[in-house]
């Protein structure tokens, strides 16, 4: 120990001392605690507590010293030394001397009231120690706390907090000490006056008598067994007098929360006689604290409030009827508060104040109830809302007497009619838990469960909420309540004799429509499960049970629901489902057929219920035929028409739902039509179209198929009836009595008239086939004809269109089943021309043409034939009326329903005339369509053309005379730019139509298949893609296909017709034309010999013309096939060409480019020019200047666009070597050339560097030397080398990139040859490149040609002296790299090479270090492959003159310094090793300091060093440590490895210590703040391991006086390292 150790050891007593230097360093770090970096005061307090849990008594008895005697100590530094002292004792309780844990008491204890008034941190600091050694010495600090109660005066605030707080964490220690503490305690609170402190002792009288509840709810496990709550009634009761009496009416909010939170603890300790006494007062008063405190504060309150009530409860305590009204006014206030769901303490008071109304339910059910009820009649939704929670809270907690449940049934019945849905919710909620709790079985239950099926029947809001948050839409209150009737129908089970049969009666009432499906679902499961368990009540009494639908009444309304299955969120399963169970029910015959039936229509419904093809009329067909084989099963007229008349009567439940009209009135006709009853008939007929919806076109449609269905049996009573319709229902003059009934408007007459005309049709069509064809002028027509003029109303037209169709269906042979002719066929169609002729020229809005174009398509196929005016007539005006629309998004469907049928129409028409020249002419109406600008014609059209080919092609005879195929070839021609159309639909219709054309051909020809035209669907299939290389690929195979099936005498008028496609509206249609061209010219491009200069000549003008980059390339390759013979004429003009290149002459360069063999002669003819030609000319004598030449940078650039072309790689691969040597001179040869000056001449401002670099870019590219491309352009190469001032850096990266190349290895030999006459030549630049390439060449063992090394060496050692500072630097690399080719080779060089790299290392002229740091790199790397024998007599030399560059500021030299160190190690295992060994021990200390440096080379560099010295260590273990942990890559958890090295260390070299220790703090100076850091902890792990007999044999002061230094170190990383450094040396 030091002098001053001594010294401060007699100030501060020696009783805990070690005498050792752990002593002043546990000093040194608590002075330290005032540190002005908090990071370091956080490390320092770390460090004290790390050795206080190894030693506590002495780092707590000399905080505890330090703080005595330093009674002026900053109060920062004082606060962290009391949290240290916390968490040493947390740690060593258990252990710690008794003393000092007396000491330490009453030192917090001072430090804590030290000062009179209340200073947070430093108080509270002292009072968690007195918690933290509570567990242990409670005893001790109680009675030092109350020493504290002087009398007369009031105790420190800190003090009573204390109390509390031990009270709160030891129970079972305070609890029986809490008598005295009250004596002590109580006396005080009259004499508090601050509201802080009436505030603490409130909160530690809170603590008191929670922990006396704890303790006596856990009796079983507390020390003394006899206490129990009576011990304190009085003390408890006298506390609360007080707060309750005086402290409970101060202003101040904080204080009064905090007696409320006390009150409500003490309420449940105090005797039953004071809670009785102090009932009403206390309840009104904490009841009046939520006036009083803000709603975050209400928490608390409540808690009390509830714990209050619970006292009552618990001691049996009645409350008055109007505190009890004034509790839950308040309490019911709280409920209905809007709850913060964000917030903890709104959602946690919302719940107490529940839990309130649970408690208080026992003690006054009464009147809680009539509370409650009457507050649902109260308007405002929240209080509805917030009583029917409560209400649904105390049900479920079964919190009220079953006698009192029928009072809160008939309490809710207020609420039925409700009109909130929020409320209604909450309703839900309530009445579905009642039946969980059998409250449904009473008396009114049937009316709540009427309330749950309305919601059911809830349509969706119109308006969408403005808050979807907070409002409850129809919609989500519907689904709830759905799912409330199928949750109390499956899982209650007492709820079936409620449901049973009762549902039934809320299925057919409309008011219960949209809950139909919902009602049947529960019904159904009901009926199914009574029918399974063969229950008596499962069959029903209609008799008794008056108030269910009699049968007819429930199957008319089921079959209606049925009808529309998808209704109602899928209605349709549970409507049938139900009927299935209730078969027998509704009729016993039905019984087996529904049995058979009905589950198929099931299983149909399930199977198409996600998908969106539904087809309603198929289904509506299904139903349909289920009532009629229901009706044949019942086979009792007067039962049909009792069914009849039910469902007529239930026509007006239908009045504002269109759909379920429509198919009511279908399943009425179908009645009629299945009854004799002629009455009957007549009677519904005028019901029927009496009650119908003119307006609505749905209801029209039903009556009218009703009406059709009816007259398949009673044809003449219908018509008898449609005949009366004009007289009765269409004057408008009313002829009511007195003319008191309305008139009919002009527009309820065309209404009428609308139902009327529709009627006949679908009479026509539904009409006994042997009775219409006499009826159908006479009594159909002869009222249908004067209705067509002049109609201006569109729903009268459309009706008029459907009753043609349908008479036009009914008339046609095949469903007469014999010939007809139709004299009136034409002017039906002349009708429907002109209701064409009057639509909208640009816009559909309504469906008139698409019926209009039904119908002609239907009269077209009657007798007689169509004549050929009235033909043409009708394709124009069709074609114009669909092709002009205009694609808007809302008439979508009705353009394509109109197209189809126009498309129809058009097929129909070739049927009837059936000839090749009837097919032309519907093809001249469309051709002119086939060239629109406008998308929407072009598609439209070609999708007409489509439609009559392949109607033709099916329909066309083989052999027949008048063979059209010889006019096919300009159809195709016409048709080929649409393959390549923009729009995916044309291009697959243009296709379509070439290959039904070739079909029709084939046909003609009688020939049965032609593979090529059959792999034409795969053309269709590919060209709907939207991906360009595959439209790409399709119009080269289509054209390839023509190539071959164009006819010859078709070929050229073809050819030219194609041409014309080349300025086609569509770019992309005229680049596919330019692809077809070039597929027809490559393979019958012999044939048009004599055409080949006029298709030149307009193939050149095309290019000027088009301005698409695509289309031009496609226009060059069809020149390039037709140029092929003509290359000396081609290349004669491209030579001639100004810099830079246009466009053309950049594709006429790249069309060349494609042929091989032209490619091979032009790349020979340039690199032989290059060869002699001069790079550049020198101007000016003082400081010359390079100017480049023209003719090097034409062919540079001629070059560049040559291997732009993929083609160009065969020719570039064979010709490697030549190319790869000629590129990299010309780029070493630009190197600081400049651009030509002359303006005149055809290289003005061209770059001669970027068109080499560019050029040897695009070779690279094209020999796809990526990798190379990539390191190159990662580090920046190219343009490194475009500046003089890294244009030297830029050769390294670019020649070590270049010999990556996979094609170089082959050609080495022969690039070396090429490029070694240069390295001795005039061009410095060119030295410069080829030095760097060899130097790499070298490094790559000559890329396998290990021969070729004798010659590059002697070529690197010749130019060591050449004046260019670069090239010996490359030429000393190359020397280095030496290494890599072996000891064949390098033996023979060894001497040479070594003395020309050590002198490399003493290079005086290179500032930049470069030529040393290759020097000392190079010695690393033959050093590796020397014998031993050739570097004994050096080796020690080497380590001692490298160890200076350990600590170089150059991180580079320190990085090499260190590798070239541990490539000695090799060295290590021979007669060199103890001289070696010595070495290693004096180096290892700067190894291991470096190891956690910044830079990440050194890092690795010392990683590598280890692992190579760690064999020589004679340790397997540390060996093992360098090996496994030092990886390169890998994060070294730096003072976790240092600390297992340093035992290591310590055991196998022992004699070392002292050289280890000394080494490490020399590092204390180190100028690299972290190498200092280093230092320190290596010093604290190494000391810190250090077995106590080796501890002697080193300076400790000096070393912990180092230390101490350090901790006042300017780095804050230093200091915290020493302070961490420190906490290892506790045995010191």
């Amino acid at each position: 120990m030091s002098t001053g150790g001594k010294q401060w050891l007699s100030e501060y007593g020696s009783e805990y001392s070690t005498r050792g230097q752990i002593d002043e360093l546990v000093l040194a770090l608590i002075e330290s605690c005032a540190d002005k970096s908090e990071s370091v005061r956080t490390v320092v307090a770390n460090s004290l507590t790390s050795i206080g849990k190894k030693k506590p008594a002495l780092v707590l008895n000399f905080c505890k010293v330090f703080l005595e005697k330093r009674t002026k100590l900053d109060r920062g530094h004082r606060v962290l030394l009391l949290v240290v002292i916390k968490r040493i004792v947390t740690e060593t309780i258990d252990t710690l001397p008794s003393q000092v844990g007396f000491d330490l008491v009453r030192l917090a204890s001072s430090e804590m009231t030290a000062s009179k008034e209340v200073i947070i941190d430093w108080q509270t600091a002292a009072s968690e120690i007195l918690v933290a050694l509570g567990g242990r010495f409670d005893k001790e600090i109680i009675a030092n706390l109350l020493d504290k109660f002087g009398a007369g005066t009031i105790p420190h605030y800190f003090v009573v907090q204390t109390l509390g707080n031990l009270a709160s964490k030891n129970a079972y220690c305070v609890v029986p000490h809490l008598k005295d503490a009250f004596g002590r305690l109580l006396p005080m609170l009259g004499m508090a006056k601050s509201d802080n402190m009436k505030y603490i002792f409130a909160y530690a009288i809170n603590r008191f008598c929670d922990s006396i509840s704890e303790y006596v709810a856990n009796i079983d496990k507390a020390p003394d067994k006899k206490i129990s709550s009576s011990l304190f009634f009085g003390e408890v009761s006298a506390g609360y007098d007080v707060l309750f009496g005086v402290w409970l009416q101060s202003k101040d909010s904080r204080l009064r929360s905090a007696v409320a939170e006390a009150i409500g603890q003490m309420a449940l300790i105090l005797p039953k006689d004071k809670v009785e006494e102090q009932s009403t007062r206390l309840i009104s008063a904490i009841v009046a604290l939520y006036r009083k405190h803000n709603p975050n504060d209400h928490l608390l309150i409540t808690e009390c409030l509830c714990n209050i009530l619970a006292a009552h409860l618990q001691t049996g305590c009645q409350i008055t009827d109007s505190l009890a009204d004034n509790v839950m006014a308040t309490l019911h206030n709280q409920a209905c508060t809007l709850t913060d769901f964000n917030s903890a303490s709104s959602v946690k008071n919302h719940n107490e104040v529940l839990r309130c109304f649970a408690v208080i339910g026992p003690i006054t059910s009464n009147r809680l109830i009539q509370f409650l009820l009457n507050k649902l009649d109260n308007p405002n939704e929240k209080i509805r809302v917030g009583t029917l929670n409560i209400l649904k809270h105390i049900i479920n907690a079964s919190g009220i007497p079953q006698d009192k449940m029928p009072l809160i049934i008939s309490g809710l019945k207020i609420l039925l009619n409700e009109a909130n849905n929020k409320v209604k919710q909450t309703l839900a909620q309530v009445i579905s838990a009642m039946a969980h709790h059998e409250y449904l079985d009473l008396e009114g239950g049937q009316l709540l469960i009427e309330f749950i099926v309305r919601q059911c029947a809830l349509l969706d809001s119109l308006q969408k909420p403005v808050k979807p948050d907070s409002e409850v839409s129809n919609l989500s209150l519907r689904t709830m309540c759905g799912n409330v009737l199928q949750l109390i129908t499956t899982t209650v089970p007492h709820m079936e004799r409620v449901l049973w049969p009762t549902l039934l009666e809320f299925i057919v009432p409309m008011k219960y429509n949209t809950a139909a499906g919902v009602v049947c679902r529960s019904a159904a499961f009901l009926a199914e499960k009574k029918q399974s368990d063969n229950a008596c009540d499962y069959c029903l009494d209609y008799t008794t049970q008056v108030n269910l639908p009699k049968p007819v009444t429930l199957l008319a309304r089921l079959l209606v629901l049925a009808g529309l299955p998808k209704r109602a969120n899928g209605q349709g399963l549970h409507v049938l489902n139900f009927m299935l169970t209730m078969s027998s029910n509704i009729n016993e015959a039905f019984t087996d057929m529904w049995d058979n039936v009905l589950p198929r229509m099931i299983a149909y419904l399930e199977d198409n219920t996600t998908g969106d093809e539904w087809n309603q009329k198929a289904w509506e067909d299904l139903v349909l035929k289920l009532l009629t084989k229901s009706l044949e099963e019942v086979e009792d007229d007067n039962w049909t028409c009792e069914l009849g008349g039910e469902m007529s009567s239930h026509i007006a439940m239908y009045e504002t739902l269109p759909e379920e009209k429509n198919f009511l009135y279908k399943c009425i006709g179908v009645i009629l039509r299945k009854t004799t009853n002629k009455a009957f008939v007549e009677k519904q007929l005028n019901v029927m179209f009496t009650t119908v919806n003119h307006s609505n076109q749905t209801e029209r449609e039903g009556c009218a198929m009703g009406m059709g269905f009816a007259s398949y049996a009673h044809l003449d009573a219908v018509l008898h009836k449609l005949e009366d319709v004009p007289k009765r229902e269409m004057v408008r003059k009313s002829t009511g009595f007195m003319g008191f009934m309305k008139d009919k408007t002009e527009a309820d007459v065309e209404r009428i008239k609308s139902t009327l005309i529709l009627c006949y049709g679908y009479v026509t069509y539904y009409s006994p086939v042997s009775l219409i064809t006499s009826r159908i002028e006479l009594n159909i027509l002869r009222v249908i004809n004067p209705q067509f003029g002049n109609v201006k109303d569109a729903t009268v037209k459309q009706n008029l269109i459907r009753a043609v169709i349908l008479i036009g269906h009914a008339m046609h042979k095949d469903h007469l089943k014999s010939n007809f002719t139709f004299n009136k066929r034409d002017d039906l169609i002349t009708h429907m021309l002109n209701y064409i002729k009057a639509e909208h020229g640009t816009a559909v809005s309504t469906e008139t043409r698409s019926l209009a174009m039904d119908a002609c398509a239907t009269l077209v196929k009657l007798e007689p034939n169509l004549d050929e005016n009235l033909t043409g007539t009708l394709v124009k005006i069709c074609a114009k009326s669909i092709y002009c629309v205009n694609a808007a998004e809302p008439g979508r469907e009705l353009i394509e329903k109109t197209l189809k049928s126009f498309n129809l129409l058009l097929c129909e028409i070739l049927e009837n005339k059936n000839s090749a020249k009837d097919f032309f002419v519907l093809y001249d109406h469309l051709e002119s369509w086939l060239y629109s600008n406008q998308d929407r014609e072009r598609d439209r059209s070609l999708q007409s053309l489509t439609a009559i080919l392949e109607w033709y092609l099916e329909h066309i005879q083989s052999g027949k005379k008048d063979d059209p195929s010889g006019k096919f070839g300009a159809v195709i021609a016409r048709l080929a730019p649409r393959v390549s159309d923009p729009l995916a639909s044309i291009r697959e219709s243009a296709i379509s139509c070439t290959q039904l054309i070739f079909l029709i051909e084939m046909q003609y020809k009688a020939i049965d298949a032609d593979e090529l035209i059959e792999a034409m669907d795969l053309l269709i299939e590919r060209c709907k893609k939207e991906e360009a290389t595959v439209i790409t690929s399709v119009v080269n195979d289509y054209g390839k296909v023509l190539a071959k099936k164009i006819r010859e005498e078709e070929l050229v008028e073809f050819i030219y017709l194609l041409l014309d496609g080349l300025v086609d509206h569509q770019p992309q249609s005229a680049l596919g034309t330019t692809a077809i061209i070039n597929a027809v010219l490559q393979a019958r491009a012999g044939s048009l010999r004599e055409e080949v200069p006029q298709l030149i000549q307009r193939l050149h003008e095309k290019l000027e013309k088009v301005n698409d980059d695509k289309c031009t390339k496609g226009i060059l390759k069809s020149f390039r096939v037709l140029a092929s013979y003509h290359l000396l004429p081609v290349l004669d003009v491209l030579l001639d060409f100004k810099l830079p290149y246009d466009r053309y002459v950049i594709g006429f360069w790249k069309t060349l480019a494609e042929e091989e063999e032209m490619l091979g002669n032009v790349c020979s003819y340039f690199m032989d020019v290059l060869k002699k030609s001069f790079p550049f000319q020198e101007q000016g004598r003082k400081e010359p200047v390079r100017i480049a030449t023209e003719q090097p940078i034409s062919i540079t650039c001629g070059f560049n666009e040559l291997f732009k072309v993929s083609t160009a790689a065969s020719i570039a691969k064979q010709n490697y070597a030549q190319l790869f040597s000629a590129l990299l001179l010309r780029v070493g040869t630009c190197i600081k050339v400049q651009q030509v000056k002359e303006k005149s001449s055809k290289a003005f401002g061209i770059n001669p560097m970027g068109t080499a670099v560019e050029a040897f870019r695009t070779f690279l590219t094209l020999t796809e030397e990526f990798e190379v491309l990539d390191s190159i352009e990662s580090s920046n190469g190219w343009n490194k080398i475009r500046d003089e001032k890294t244009c030297s850096d830029a050769v390294d990266i670019i020649t070590s990139a270049l010999c990556q190349s996979i094609l170089l290895k082959p050609s080495i030999i022969k690039v070396i040859a090429y490029l070694m006459p240069s390295l001795n030549g005039p061009y410095d630049n060119q030295r410069l490149v080829i030095a760097a390439f060899f130097a790499e060449i070298i490094n790559q063992r000559c890329l396998g040609e290990l021969g070729q090394a004798d010659i590059l060496i002697n070529c690197l050692l010749s130019r060591l002296v050449d004046d260019n500072l670069k090239v010996r630097m490359f030429c000393v690399r190359g020397l280095g790299n030496v290494a890599s080719v072996g000891r064949e080779h390098f033996n023979a060089y060894s001497t040479t090479v070594l003395s020309a790299l050590m002198s490399g290392i003493d290079e005086k002229d290179d500032s930049d270090c470069d030529i040393t740091l290759e020097a000392m790199s190079g010695l690393s790397r033959i050093i590796a492959e020397l014998d031993e024998t050739h570097v004994r007599s050096i080796l020690i030399n080497i380590s001692l003159k490298i160890r200076p560059c350990f600590e170089k500021k150059e991180e580079k030299v320190r990085a090499s310094a260190f590798m070239l160190f541990g490539n000695l190690s090799k060295f290590g295992d021979g007669p060199s090793k103890v001289p070696f060994l010595e070495q290693i021990q004096a180096n290892i200390v700067s190894l291991l300091l470096h190891l956690n440096e910044n830079d990440p080379n050194v890092v690795k560099a010392c990683k590598f060093t280890l692992r190579s010295i760690g064999p020589l260590l004679n340790s397997s273990e540390i060996d093992a440590m360098f090996q496994n942990y030092l990886l390169d890559d890998a994060a070294l958890y730096y003072g976790e490895f240092l600390n297992n090295l340093t035992r290591l260390l310590i055991s196998e070299y022992k004699e070392k210590t002292s050289l280890y220790v000394t080494g490490t703090t020399r590092f204390f100076k180190s100028e690299w703040e972290e190498i200092r850091a280093n230092a320190a902890i290596l010093i604290g792990y190494y000391l810190g391991n250090l077995p106590s007999e080796l501890r002697e044999t080193i300076s400790k002061e000096h070393v912990c006086n180092a230390l101490k230094m350090l901790l006042k170190d300017s780095s804050s990383l230093v200091r915290s390292e020493s302070a961490t450094a420190m906490s290892l040396l506790h045995e010191y």
